[in-house]
C-alpha cells in the first residue's frame, strides 16, 4: 500500500441547530468554524477552515462505518496494520461511535461492526484460514487493566507493563484469546465494555474516564498453497473526553466528606487525562516536524500507541465535536488536533512472514503432479503413443502384466514391451511375485514328500507313471476358481423351498451329495417349523403369506424396482459371460498366432537371410499384431462390463434390504402378532421438552431477530450474554461505576 497520510473524519454529533459559528461545505470535506474574541484569542475573532477526507453531520452508525471501519477492516484482512483512534470532549459522542448504544443493535459502533465485517469476510474466502483475537486494555489513571480478567481463568493474572523489542512495543501480560464465531468476540466486546471506569459528569451521566484500546489480531494462511502467513492487528482506541479541569465538573468545596474526596478523585482523572492528551499532541507534533527524537515514553497511553503513530500502520482519526456555540472552544481546540494529526505520515507493508504449512504443501505437490501428468499426456499424443496410463496399475492391469511375465520366462513371449518406467517397476514387482510364487509351491513339495507315507507314492504311481505329465486345467478369464460351473440356469429353474432346504441339510450334515433327503431329515425339518410356530404364535407360512400380499400391495413399486434391477443385472452377466468368451478366444488366438510367428522365425535363423521375413511370416505378425489389439479392447470392455454388473447388483442389494424394511414397518402396522423374527420396535421418539417462561420468551426474541434482520442473531445473543454474567459488581467484588456520580479506584492486586 506505500505510504500516505493519517486519514482524518470529523463527525458532528447529532443537533436539532448547529452553531452559526460552524459551517460545513457542500463537498463534505471541509468544516468552517469562526471563535468570537475573549476565547481562545482575546484580541479579535479568529476563522478557520478545516479539511479533512470527510465531514460527518447526523449521519447514522452505518455511514460511519462505511467511512471509517470498512476501509480498515478490508485492508486487515489483506495484511495491513490499522488503528482507528475516537479523539473528541467528553460527551461528544466517542463511545457511541465504537461501540454504540447500549445492546441496541442498530446503534451499534464501530466495533461490533468490524468484528462482524470481519468473519463474514473471512467465511467467504473458503481458499483461506483465518484466525482472530481478541484483546482488551484499559488505561486507567497510568495504570495497565486487562478488561478481561474478569473472565474465568487458572490462575492469578500477571501485572501489566509495556515492553520493547525490535522496535515493537507490546503489553507484557495482556491475555488473548481466540474467538472462533462472531458471537464470541462480541461476547468478550461486552465483557469488557462492562468493566471500564465511568463516572458521572456534567455533560456525560457515564463518562468513560480511561483510555482503551480493543485489539482484534487477525492470523490468515492459505489452505491451497504454501505461502506466506500473513498477520496484521486492527487496534480500536476510544480515548477519555478532552476537556479543561474547570469544565469537568470537579470543584474543591462540598457538602460532606465523601463528596470531597469523590470530587478530588474526579479533579485527579481529569488531570491524569489531559495530561496524557497532551504527550500524545507533543509526539504528534514531533512526527510532523520530523525530529529526531519523538517522545513516546512520555506517558503509558503514547508507549502503547508507538506501533500506530508514524510507523507500520493505516490510522484513521475520527475527531468528535458538538454542533452547538456553547461547545465552540472545545470543538476549535478537537479540529486543531486534527489538523495536526492529518500531517503525520504513515508507511504501511503488508506483514507476511514465511511459514511451512503441510496441508498447503501437500495440496501444492498434488497440483504439480497433476500438471506434469498433464504435460505427459501432451507429448504420448505427440509421439502417437496411445493408452498411456501414469496411474497406479488396477488389479486387472496387474494380473495380464503378469501373464505376459509369465510367458515371458516360459519362452513363449519373444520381449517384454517397455511402455514407462511404471511399467518397468510393476514388470519387476511381477517379476519377483512370480519367483516368491514358485519357491512356496517347491518348499511345500518338498515338504510333503519327505513327510509322505510310501503307499501314497505307491498310490501316485498307480494313478499315473513315474514318466506321465499331470495335464494343468487352464482357468481362463470369466470362469470361477475353486469351484465347478454347470452353466446357466432359466429363470424358472429354481427349486421348491422343501427341496432346497432338505438338499442343504443332506450338504450340512456330510450325506452323499447324490442320495435323496431322508425321511428323518424330512421329520426334523417339519419339527423345526412346528416349534417355531408354536413359539411365535402365528401359523406356519403366515410370514409368507403376508409379504406375498406385501409386495401386491404397498411394496409394488419397490419390488417391481427389485425385479427390474434383477433383470438389468442378469442381462448384465450375461452379456459379461460372453465378452469373456470372445476374450478367452482371442487369447488362444494369439496363442496360436504366437506359436506360427515362433516356427517361422525358427526356420528362418536355419536358413541364410536370416534377417528377411516373407510374406507368410510378414501376415502372421500383422494378424497378431491385430489381435492383441483386440485383445486388449475387449479386456477393456469386460472391466466396464463387470464394473456395471457391481453397481446394477449395489442396487439389487439396496432395493432388497429397502423392500424388507418397508415390510417390515407394514407388518408391524398390520398385524404385529406375525412379524417376522428378531423384528425390532421402532426408537421411541424422545419427549419434547417443556420450556419455561424465560426460554420461551428468549426462543420467540430469536425468531423475531431472525425475521428482522438474521445477521442481528450472533449480536443480540451476546449482549443477552453479557446481561446474564451479572453487573461488575458482582464481578469483581467492587463498584466500577459509582452510583453516587464518581468513578471509583481499581481493585487491589494480589
Amino acid at each position: 500500500m506505500g505510504g500516505g497520510a493519517v486519514r482524518v473524519v470529523i463527525r458532528v454529533r447529532q443537533t436539532e441547530q448547529l452553531a452559526d459559528a460552524l459551517h460545513v461545505d457542500p463537498d463534505g470535506r471541509t468544516i468552517r468554524i469562526t471563535q468570537p474574541g475573549g476565547g481562545v484569542s482575546e484580541d479579535k475573532e479568529q476563522s478557520l477552515a478545516f479539511c479533512c477526507d470527510e465531514v460527518l453531520l447526523n449521519s447514522s452508525q452505518q455511514k460511519v462505518f462505511d467511512a471509517v471501519g470498512l476501509g480498515a477492516t478490508e485492508a486487515v484482512l489483506e495484511g495491513y496494520h490499522g488503528t482507528i483512534i475516537c479523539y473528541g470532549q467528553t460527551g461528544a459522542g466517542k463511545s457511541f461511535t465504537m461501540i454504540g448504544a447500549d445492546r441496541s443493535y442498530a446503534q451499534r459502533g464501530l466495533a461490533p461492526r468490524c468484528l462482524a465485517h470481519l468473519f463474514h469476510q473471512a467465511a467467504n474466502r473458503p481458499e483461506l484460514e483465518y484466525t482472530l483475537r481478541l484483546s482488551c486494555l484499559e488505561i486507567y489513571n497510568e495504570t495497565l487493566y486487562d478488561l478481561l480478567a474478569t473472565l474465568p481463568s487458572h490462575g492469578e493474572r500477571p501485572e501489566l507493563s509495556v515492553s520493547e523489542r525490535g522496535g515493537q512495543v507490546s503489553v507484557k501480560g495482556l491475555s488473548s484469546h481466540e474467538v472462533q464465531s462472531e458471537e464470541a468476540a462480541l461476547q468478550l466486546l461486552f465483557e469488557a465494555e462492562s468493566n471500564r471506569a465511568v463516572a458521572q459528569h456534567q455533560l456525560n451521566q457515564h463518562s468513560s474516564r480511561s483510555h482503551v484500546l480493543y485489539v482484534v489480531e487477525v492470523e490468515r494462511r492459505s489452505k491451497v498453497i504454501d505461502s506466506a502467513t500473513v498477520t496484521a492487528r486492527l487496534t480500536l482506541v476510544d480515548l477519555a473526553g478532552s476537556e479543561r479541569l474547570k469544565k469537568s465538573g470537579a470543584r474543591e468545596e462540598g457538602a460532606g466528606e465523601a463528596e470531597r474526596q469523590q470530587q478530588q478523585r474526579l479533579a485527579k482523572e481529569a488531570m491524569t487525562i489531559n495530561k496524557s492528551l497532551s504527550f500524545l499532541e507533543q509526539v504528534v507534533l514531533a512526527l510532523v516536524s520530523r525530529k529526531p527524537h519523538v517522545p513516546h515514553r512520555s506517558c503509558k497511553l503514547t508507549s502503547v500507541l508507538r506501533n500506530s503513530l508514524g510507523g507500520n500502520c493505516r490510522v484513521t482519526l475520527v475527531a468528535n465535536v458538538y454542533g452547538e456555540g456553547r461547545h465552540l472552544e472545545e470543538t476549535f481546540s478537537t479540529l486543531k488536533f486534527a489538523s495536526r494529526m492529518q500531517q503525520v505520515t504513515t508507511n504501511v507493508v503488508v506483514n507476511a512472514q514465511k511459514d511451512s504449512n503441510p496441508a498447503a504443501a501437500l495440496t501444492a505437490c498434488h497440483a504439480q503432479v497433476a500438471e506434469l501428468k498433464r504435460e505427459l499426456a501432451m507429448h504420448d499424443q505427440m509421439a502417437n503413443r496411445s493408452k498411456m496410463t501414469y496411474e497406479p496399475f488396477s488389479t486387472a492391469q496387474k494380473e495380464e502384466l503378469r501373464e505376459a511375465v509369465r510367458q515371458y520366462l516360459e519362452g513363449t513371449l519373444p520381449e517384454l514391451e517397455v511402455i514407462s518406467v511404471r511399467h518397468v517397476k510393476e514388470t519387476y514387482e511381477q517379476m519377483k511375485a512370480l519367483y516368491q510364487a514358485q519357491a512356496h509351491e517347491l518348499a511345500t513339495a518338498r515338504a510333503a514328500l519327505a513327510h509322505a507315507p510310501a503307499e501314497a507314492c505307491g498310490g501316485a504311481r498307480l494313478r499315473g507313471g513315474a514318466d506321465e505329465a499331470v495335464p494343468v486345467e487352464v482357468v481362463e478369464v470369466g470362469e470361477l476358481l475353486g469351484g465347478a460351473a454347470f452353466g446357466v440356469a432359466p429363470p424358472d429353474a429354481r427349486p421348491a423351498d422343501g427341496q432346497a432346504l432338505a438338499l442343504a441339510a443332506g450338504r450340512r450334515g456330510g450325506g452323499e451329495a447324490d442320495a435323496p433327503p431322508s425321511a428323518a431329515a424330512g421329520d426334523s425339518l417339519e419339527a423345526a417349523a412346528a416349534a417355531e410356530e408354536e413359539e411365535s404364535g402365528a401359523p406356519a407360512g403366515s410370514a409368507a403369506e403376508y409379504f406375498a400380499e406385501f409386495k401386491r400391495g404397498d411394496g409394488v413399486e419397490v419390488n417391481k424396482m427389485l425385479l427390474e434391477n434383477k433383470a438389468s443385472l442378469r442381462e448384465l452377466r450375461g452379456k459379461q459371460r460372453a465378452i469373456s468368451r470372445n476374450v478367452n478366444a482371442t487369447k488362444r488366438e494369439i496363442d496360436e498366432l504366437k506359436a506360427i510367428a515362433d516356427h517361422k522365425r525358427e526356420l528362418r535363423q536355419q536358413g541364410e537371410l536370416k534377417d528377411v521375413i516373407d510374406e507368410e511370416e510378414f501376415a502372421c505378425l500383422s494378424k497378431l499384431k491385430a489381435s492383441k489389439q483386440r485383445y486388449r479392447e475387449l479386456f477393456d470392455e469386460l472391466r466396464e462390463a463387470r464394473s456395471d454388473a457391481e453397481y446394477v447388483g449395489s442396487l439389487v442389494e439396496s432395493c432388497r434390504q429397502q423392500l424388507l424394511a418397508d415390510f417390515e414397518r407394514w407388518v408391524r402396522l398390520r398385524d404385529p402378532a406375525v412379524a417376522p423374527h428378531g423384528l425390532l420396535p421402532p426408537p421411541p421418539e424422545p419427549p419434547a421438552r417443556e420450556l419455561d417462561a424465560d426460554e420461551e420468551f428468549d426462543s420467540i426474541a430469536d425468531q423475531m431477530a431472525l425475521t428482522a434482520d438474521p445477521d442481528s442473531l450472533p449480536f443480540m445473543k451476546a449482549a443477552k450474554h453479557a446481561s446474564a454474567r451479572g453487573s461488575p459488581s458482582q464481578k469483581r467484588g467492587v463498584g466500577r461505576k459509582g452510583l453516587d456520580g464518581g468513578s471509583v479506584a481499581k481493585p487491589a492486586r494480589a
